[in-house]
């Protein structure tokens, strides 16, 4: 799951949806780059829609998932729609909430 613009992925346990979900999936719900504790860097090439898709992937790596079922809202549906387009193997579904191409 993907938060928003200054949010951070805890803003998804807050309203509800990980409690949701949790039945019937293992919900993940990282902090998004520059967002919430995850690392703030100065590097702007960091933060291209590119480059945290390939974060993504990574976490997915490191938490042992080949596919996806993927919620992103506001920037989150930014983020979703670049792994949408670098990585559509890895994703079973994507949900797109308030955003843009």
């Amino acid at each position: 799951m993907l938060h928003a613009l200054l949010m951070d992925g805890q803003c998804w346990v807050d309203n509800g949806v990980v409690s949701a979900l949790s039945p019937f999936f293992k919900v993940v719900y990282p902090d998004l780059s520059g967002h919430g504790a995850s690392d703030k860097s100065n590097e702007q090439p960091l933060y291209t829609r590119e480059n945290q898709a390939l974060s993504v992937v990574k976490l997915m790596d490191e938490l042992g998932y080949e596919k996806a079922h993927l919620i992103g809202y506001s920037a989150g549906a930014w983020l979703a729609l670049g792994l949408l387009d670098a990585y559509p193997e890895r994703l079973h579904s994507v949900v797109l909430g308030a955003g843009t191409a």
